[in-house]
């Protein structure tokens, strides 16, 4: 279809319509409908006076890729207001592409704002379906402490909505003591989600922190890496960039105990591990301990049988 200034008029008038949709119909982008917009005079919001928000109204009506990782995320970060139909998502300003990218998903045509001291965007969409879905979910006002997963969730959708819920509410760092190692956890205030989450994905620890206010669901460094093959299956999916980085730094370590190592902590089977750490610079203290009570279990004091073997 030929752009012009009638064809245009007349697309826009459409209300089932989005930009994003008009635009493939003239083969463009959407910033060159918007640009043709402000140039030719044709309003754009006029066109549906009576709602404040533009969205699609079925976002989370039908499972999907992009639908999984967006109620994910809002799971973690989104906002549902209690007595009326209202969705907020707010995050740092640095993390702006993403919010655009659930923006794109659920109300094209929404604005992504900054907040007053600029170190925040937020979205907010208005649309009564869109509140019923999440409410279904147990995605609502309420969620911070009640948030569970007595929803089914289709396993080929369960790495989405892991990953939209871990760019919310994930982290990773690196181990002070080893610096090739790293640990990472999901929290959240309600027990009950980590319980859920922990138990759909067969790995992790469920553990109190800030005195009880919040829970953590903890990963080592093995378990990351499980994390990672669940919810970056398809890298093309990635929508946090720096979170993504993190789990790439995470190599693949075989943590077995080579023949070489055995010898030498058997050597020091009785030495305090404080004095030894330094000899296996590889090795967390738990783990050096761990081995320690293995080889004394299975050998004791005698070391002619553990050097035979």
């Amino acid at each position: 279809m030929k752009l012009t200034k009638e064809n245009l008029t007349r697309e826009m008038n459409d209300l089932s319509q989005t930009v994003p949709e008009v635009a493939k119909k003239f083969g463009l982008n959407k910033n060159n409908i918007y640009n043709k917009l402000r140039e030719w005079g044709i309003p754009l919001r006029g066109r549906r006076r009576n709602q404040t928000y533009f969205a699609h109204d079925k976002a989370f009506s039908k499972w999907s890729h992009q639908m999984a990782y967006c109620l994910g995320f809002i799971a973690a970060d989104g906002h549902v207001w209690k007595d009326r139909p209202y969705l907020t998502i707010g995050i740092h300003k640095e993390d702006t592409q993403l919010l655009e990218y659930i923006r794109d998903y659920i109300s094209p045509e929404s604005q992504v704002r900054e907040n007053k001291t600029k170190t925040q965007v937020q979205l907010c969409i208005k649309s009564q379906q869109i509140w019923d879905d999440l409410n279904r979910f147990g995605i609502n006002h309420n969620k911070t402490f009640n948030l569970k997963i007595d929803f089914k969730i289709p396993q080929k959708y369960l790495g989405d909505f892991i990953r939209g819920y871990f760019d919310g509410d994930g982290s990773i760092w690196k181990s002070r003591k080893n610096p090739d190692y790293y640990t990472g956890s999901i929290v959240s205030a309600s027990k009950q989600f980590l319980l859920d989450l922990q138990q759909l994905i067969g790995f992790g620890n469920v553990r109190e922190t800030h005195n009880g206010k919040y829970f953590s669901l903890d990963f080592s460094q093995s378990n990351l890496l499980k994390l990672k093959n669940l919810i970056y299956s398809d890298p093309t999916k990635v929508v946090l960039n720096r979170k993504y980085d993190k789990f790439t730094q995470i190599n693949h370590i075989d943590r077995t105990w080579s023949k070489e190592e055995d010898d030498l902590l058997l050597e020091h089977l009785n030495t305090k591990i404080k004095e030894i750490t330094h000899l296996f610079p590889n090795r967390s203290d738990k783990t050096i301990q761990a081995r320690k009570n293995l080889l004394r279990k299975k050998y004791g004091k005698d070391k002619k049988h553990y050097t035979s073997w």
